[in-house]
């Protein structure tokens, strides 16, 4: 009787062992989250570490900058995902921004006399500045709104950065 009493001791207590460790499968892995500028330039979004499987949010570009270029996502693994999608973290992962060109729509305004149609341009791409006509006036150019007279053809650049 003494030696079942001993016995079921050790039964319960090797009970209390098992039950309270966690085994090593159930333990989640962490993962690694990652931003890389891409060709963009400043200082991109800071790195972080998730449970696997935890679902996050895809934040802005902050302080990243392409000249000629609008911020357009992120990418991994040849998705592009852009601000504010949910992602699943399944494994160590590093997204790179993505870029898109700056496109212009350059409107003329003849001043009275004819105006030519709009154009759309790229950033950094000339244009051809067309003459315009008007009865009794000879055409002297064209000017920009801030009243700097713009040159042919003309290099669309990025306006200056608000």
């Amino acid at each position: 009787m003494r030696n079942l009493k001993l016995m079921a001791r050790i039964l319960v207590l090797g009970m209390l062992v098992v039950i309270g460790c966690k085994t090593h499968e159930d333990a989640r892995k962490t993962c690694t989250v990652s931003f890389d500028p891409g060709y963009g330039s400043g200082t991109p979004p800071s790195g972080f570490t998730v449970e696997e499987g935890m679902v996050i949010e895809l934040p802005d570009a902050y302080s990243l900058y392409a000249e000629g270029y609008e911020f357009y996502g992120w990418r991994t693994g040849g998705i592009v995902y852009h601000i504010g999608e949910e992602y699943e973290v399944t494994s160590d992962v590093t997204f790179v921004a993505q870029w898109r060109l700056l496109s212009y729509t350059v409107t003329f305004n003849g001043n009275g006399g004819s105006s030519p149609s709009t154009q759309t341009v790229t950033w950094g791409d000339s244009i051809t500045l067309p003459p315009i006509t008007w009865s009794n006036y000879t055409f002297n150019g064209w000017y920009t709104d801030g009243g700097t007279k713009a040159g042919t053809p003309e290099i669309l650049t990025r306006p200056p950065r608000a």
